[in-house]
Formats: structure tokens, sequence, C-alpha cells
């Protein structure tokens, strides 16, 4: 009997012991800064890697002219992306396999490169995701083959801003307006797609959950851990940024500010967002989501020929932000410039000349 209470005891230490482990290693864990040290760009035709100060060349050339932003997968593998028409390059969405070298057209853009309207990857890179003449489509690396996800055109035909936070749940953002009035109001929604029929053998359905906001809802981003949405709408009576907690119907308004462009970016531990906060000319602010403290950054107010096209964290001190202005004529048609952002400071400073399209 004695010999059975020691040995459970002994398993009850042994358990304690574990636990108090463990914690100390969430602890460690989250102490911590997390930080994204590689930076994928495009310069001078070719896209590069920058990590630790040593840019190196991944491949090229790269004919066609880029349209938007590299996105790299998790596993820094592939790299997705828009070319516009050029030479014997076609429109439409590539893929590039890093290790091989070799580019892949995904999809062709064949109706005035406005069919393809946004892709993202999957959390684990192995499936990327597209919209195409308003349907879904995934593509997936290992077999580099491609399947229709939604039955039929989406209700909007419009799938302006797709993310992938989750294995199971694919966002988008869309709208409509009802044009039979004069001045007609566009309605914005941010929309789910359950992927857990897709993935299940038995069962081939999959669901979509539409979760709408009066005014113009031009951007929004998804929290990975939480799934809960930030949004921002930039039109109308209810204009500012909102979230909408997981589970619950009716967002709550954080800023009465909204965000310009498709800008809204999370911190990497969650608790900040930065976003374009120029109503006519671009500068960035930055908001804590718990204390509801917007600051502005002058320092990165530009001109009304320069817009701000791409932001985004390198960890929670420190983001990297892109900038595009047209030039006179006679030089280059267009100049785009990388800079470096310390939130804290609000020290400003040159990160890349004459690149673009950067991914982190």
């Amino acid at each position: 009997m004695k010999a059975s209470l020691d040995f459970l005891k002994s398993i009850s230490f042994v358990r304690i012991l574990l636990a108090v482990v463990v914690f100390s290693l969430l602890i460690f864990l989250l102490s911590k800064d997390v930080k994204k040290t590689t930076v994928i760009f495009v310069r001078d035709e070719a896209i590069w890697i920058k990590k630790d100060s040593l840019d190196q060349k991944l491949f090229e050339p790269l004919a066609g002219t880029l349209r938007g932003s590299l996105v790299s997968s998790s596993t820094k593998r592939t790299i997705a992306f828009l070319l516009h028409k050029e030479k014997n390059i076609k429109s439409g969405l590539y893929v590039l396999n890093v290790n091989q070298k070799k580019l892949l057209l995904v999809q062709e853009d064949e109706q005035d490169e406005q069919s393809i309207t946004d892709f993202a990857w999957s959390p684990r890179g192995d499936y990327l995701v597209y919209g195409y003449k308003g349907k879904l489509f995934l593509y997936r690396v290992i077999s580099q083959k491609t399947k229709e996800i939604t039955k039929g055109p989406l209700p909007s035909n419009s799938l302006l801003q797709l993310e992938w936070p989750k294995t199971q749940n694919i966002y988008w953002w869309e709208f409509t307006a009802d044009y039979e009035k004069e001045s007609p109001t566009p309605i914005g929604s941010v929309a789910k797609l359950n992927l857990s029929g897709y993935y299940d053998p038995k069962n081939k359905e999959t669901v979509i959950e539409t979760q709408r906001q009066d005014g113009f809802l031009n951007t929004f981003t998804v929290d990975p851990l939480t799934l809960d949405i930030i949004f921002s709408v930039a039109e109308g009576e209810d204009k500012g940024i909102y979230m909408l907690k997981k589970g619950e119907k009716a967002p709550f308004l954080l800023t009465k500010q909204p965000a310009f462009s498709q800008t809204i970016r999370l911190s990497l531990r969650g608790e900040k967002i930065i976003y374009n906060c120029g109503v006519n000319i671009p500068q960035l602010c930055t908001m804590d989501i718990k204390t509801k403290h917007v600051k502005t950054y002058p320092q990165t107010r530009t001109s009304s020929k320069e817009q701000i096209v791409f932001l985004d964290w390198v960890d929670d001190k420190t983001i990297l932000y892109e900038t595009h202005r047209d030039v006179p004529v006679g030089k280059e048609s267009e100049e785009y410039t990388i800079w470096k952002l310390y939130i804290e400071s609000g020290k400003k400073e040159l990160f890349l000349k004459n690149a673009r399209g950067f991914s982190l």
C-alpha cells in the first residue's frame, strides 16, 4: 500500500515538474523577439533575397513586368507573383520554385489583366489559393495541379483580397453596389470559406459564411491565432477601423480613422496594426489594439504623386514599406523605394533603392 502511494506521489511530482518546464519554456519563447530576417524583392529584372545584410540573386532574367508584390510561402521555397505580358511571357500568375530555379505558369490572365484578383499561400505553403473570374481555385505545389473549390461564380464576382491564416479557413474581401439608386452605396463584406469538407474525403462540400458591413469595406486582416477580423470602412457614416471577434456577430469600433488602400497589417504578436492613414497624401499610423492609442508618423508623409503600395512588419518594433512615384518624362517612368521605419523612435531610413515587390 505504501509503495503504491509512493509511486503515485512520484508520478504527481513528475507531472508538476513537466508542467513547470513547459510553462517556463513558453515564457522564454514569448519573451524572445519574433523577427523576419529574410527579405525577397525585385531589382534589375531579377529576384533577389536579402538576409543579414547580404544580397543574393535568386532568379534571372525576370521577363515581364511585376504586378503588385512577391508573395513567398512560409517555407520560402516557393514564391508567387503576377507578371504583365512582355516578349515571350504571358500575363498571369506564376510560381517560382527557389531550389530548382523553375518558373511555372499557374493561371494565364486572359481578360486585360483583370481576371486574377488576388492570391495567398496556405499556412504550410503546400497550396496556393487564387481568385479567377469570380471563382476560387487551389493550386497544389507537389502535383502542380489546380482545382476549383467554389461552385460557379460567387455573388459579387469580386475577390479583391485573399488571406489564408488557418489551414481550413480562407478569407476574402468583396463588394457589391446597387446601381439602381442615384447614389449607389457600395456594400463591403468579408467572406469566409470553410475548407473542412474539401479536406474530408467523405464530404466534398464547402461552406461560405459572409460578414457584411454598410459602407465601403476597403481592406481587412485576420489574426492567425484568434481568427479575429480587423477591417476598415473608408466611406459612409460608419467609416473607421473595426474588430470582429471570432464567434461574435457585431463588430466594435477601434478608431474612427479608416485605413486607405489595402494596407492594414497586424504585428507579429497581434498587439498592434499599421496602416496608411493619409486622406489625400499617404502617411503611416500605428494603433495599439488593447489601448486603441493611435500614433502618427509625419516623417512617412509623401507627396500627392507618391503612393505607399505595400508594408509589413519585420518585428514588433520595425516596419518595411514601399513607395511608388511617377517621375518626369525622359527618365524612368516609375521609381520604387523600400524604407525602414522604427515605430518607437519614429526614425526612418532608406532600406533599398530601385527595388520593389518585397516579401518577408
